[in-house]
């Protein structure tokens, strides 16, 4: 089997490919190459195209040859969504692929949720702009487990949110009332970096928490819960069922809704 898993939710992106024998129920995956791409959401599209080109290359692969996609669908930017679930689509359709999709807070907050003690809350927190953040949070032992929210397998334990400031910091404090001052946690992700002092609310015990500042998603954890996905569906998904996750309306929504834009006319011809 050969699969292309790629993520485009943020500026640095990610796209790896995979091989393993399918005939063997217990074969892991290996890697064949990797790329990175780190350019403004607004290139994505040329970006991902030519590193696609690229990988197969590397890999010696043919577009033909390739067995299953697996994408990132969000939350995260809506024009690197966008790109990447629309590639995607379009690549698989042509093909006549399936498509894996997985969560890409969630391959986010995996970078270290497996190496921590099962206990521990993680808070894996992308800047989602206009005050905001998207926050995958729970215990690591769940998190290690995260896919998808909508595939079988996502631990109950475990929920994607969007929140204003505000709200985060309320329930970061219900989390230090509820845990204890000596709670143990760890963050992950830009919204560490931007917002910092909302932070504040949880434990500062020495040897109790941790901040990772980097909200680069790892290739190779996109590799791998890629994989993960592609064995909870069964092979994938039909292209028509993956849309990006932006668990948030878009800004033409808002303002349509609260009567900022005008409805033009539709006509009857």
């Amino acid at each position: 089997m050969k699969l292309l898993a790629w993520d485009t939710s943020t500026k640095t992106g990610a796209i790896w490919a995979l091989e393993w024998d399918h005939a063997n129920p217990n074969a892991k995956p290996e890697i064949r190459s990797a790329w990175t791409l780190s350019v403004a959401a607004s290139d994505h599209s040329e970006q991902l195209l030519w590193a696609i080109d690229r990988i197969l290359e590397s890999c010696r692969w043919k577009l033909a040859d390739l067995n299953a996609l697996a994408v990132g669908v969000g939350p995260g930017s809506f024009t690197g969504l966008r790109i990447g679930v629309t590639t995607a689509r379009t690549l698989a359709q042509a093909l006549g692929l399936k498509i894996s999709p997985f969560s890409s807070l969630a391959a986010l907050a995996r970078l270290h949720a497996s190496s921590l003690p099962p206990d521990t809350r993680v808070y894996a927190a992308m800047d989602a702009c206009k005050g905001e953040v998207f926050l995958l949070e729970g215990p690591a032992r769940a998190i290690a487990r995260c896919v998808l929210p909508e595939i079988k397998g996502w631990p109950s334990s475990a929920r994607e949110r969007v929140l204003s400031f505000d709200a985060l910091a309320k329930r970061l404090r219900s989390a230090r009332a509820r845990y204890g001052a000596r709670m143990k946690w760890h963050g992950i992700g830009d919204a560490f970096v931007r917002n910092s002092e909302i932070w504040h609310p949880l434990p500062r015990a020495a040897g109790d928490w941790n901040i990772a500042l980097s909200g680069r998603i790892s290739g190779e954890i996109v590799a791998q819960v890629g994989f993960e996905s592609w064995k909870q569906t069964s092979g994938g998904l039909n292209p028509s069922l993956i849309f990006p996750a932006y668990l948030r309306d878009a800004d033409a929504t808002i303002k349509l809704r609260k009567g900022l834009l005008k409805v033009a006319p539709v006509s009857s011809d």
